[in-house]
């Protein structure tokens, strides 16, 4: 998998906003060289500092982000020496004066990556963006969160920009496939509002279609006047479930209520709903949606008796659909990314 794209060499020239795209791409084996403008990226800037000393060349961001790739300062005039011998550019809008476009007609076989907050056509190709309004204006804050409260940024870490940071490294990977046969190179435009709303699992647009409109309801989505909750408690903390209906998802909420049953935790008349067809029962008034909110207690009474291991370990044997809720603890020990060598170990 590290050596998937060794052969290839990439320029990148993001800060914090897209720094993963290229971080992604060296994982697979590219040769990234990291181009910093003369003052250095904006990411050396972002706490936290090893050992709290506010030293540029301390930054656990910009660590973070930019290890396995090499680094180099230049402008415009460097770029475009190094882009001659290269394949990709990942750009974000940190160079002034970058011509995308003169560097892939001196190199026809150059993709050329832009990431910016709106694309860069349309009426907002211009605007400047945050995470939180990318988050806003994606959608995602109007399906997370308590709707008593105002949307609030989601994660530590800003998402917004992370989603089209990964779309553009899926696309990269895309076009270097395509180019492996047609041998040329061309443009990307990643929008990361676009890339946010993809996020939301087309939630935003059902509606159009005739299904409820879907909204935020902490800890849950609420779909038309129904509440469908989607974090459980476990022993040691919580569990996201994916109970829900359809072709697709009903059978894995069927196994999960064969469970719930067979622990003493709901009646046969609950487990035999039929939780396929559930919803579109509800809105032809043919079932109750007490029926669900009786089925969720019972979901929520039958995991707080189980540790999140003990619910992971059914849910791969049932074939269902849950998750931990992880806490920092829980990532730093976890034995899947440990054997995996998620982490490294940095001077």
């Amino acid at each position: 998998m590290e050596d998937m794209l060794s052969p290839y060499r990439i320029l990148d020239l993001t800060d914090e906003r897209s720094n993963l795209t290229g971080l992604l791409l060296a994982q697979l084996g590219a040769e990234v060289i990291a181009v910093e403008p003369p003052a250095g990226s904006s990411s050396r800037h972002i706490g936290p500092f090893e050992q709290d000393d506010k030293n540029i060349e301390k930054s656990l961001t910009h660590w973070a982000w930019n290890r396995g790739k090499k680094s180099v300062i230049g402008g415009v005039e460097e770029i475009e020496l190094l882009a001659a011998t290269s394949d990709v550019v990942i750009d974000c809008g940190v160079f002034e004066g970058l011509d995308l476009e003169k560097l892939r007609s001196a190199n026809p076989s150059l993709l050329t990556v832009s990431v910016s907050p709106f694309g860069a056509t349309g009426p907002k190709s211009d605007w400047i963006a945050t995470d939180l309004t990318l988050l806003a204006s994606g959608g995602q804050l109007g399906l997370t969160g308590d709707p008593d409260r105002a949307p609030i940024q989601v994660g530590g870490v800003p998402q917004g920009w992370l989603h089209g940071a990964l779309e553009a490294a899926e696309a990269t990977t895309l076009a270097l496939f395509e180019r492996s046969a047609s041998g040329c190179g061309q443009h990307i435009d990643v929008s990361a509002q676009q890339a946010v709303t993809q996020c939301t699992q087309t939630m935003l647009i059902t509606s159009a279609v005739g299904a409820p409109p879907i909204a935020r309801a902490g800890g849950g989505i609420k779909a038309g006047e129904y509440i469908i909750r989607t974090v459980y408690p476990a022993l040691d903390g919580f569990v996201s479930i994916t109970f829900m209906f359809g072709e697709m998802l009903g059978p894995y909420s069927q196994r999960l209520m064969n469970w719930v049953h067979e622990e003493g935790f709901c009646d046969e008349a609950t487990r035999d709903q039929n939780w396929i067809d559930f919803f579109m029962m509800i809105f032809a008034g043919e079932a109750d949606a007490e029926d669900l909110y009786r089925a969720q207690d019972a979901i929520a009474a039958f995991t707080a008796t189980k540790s999140k291991a003990e619910l992971m370990a059914g849910n791969t044997e049932r074939r269902l659909l849950i998750a931990p809720v992880t806490t920092t603890q829980d990532i730093v020990q976890s034995e899947h990314l440990e054997a995996r060598e998620f982490f490294e170990e940095v001077p």
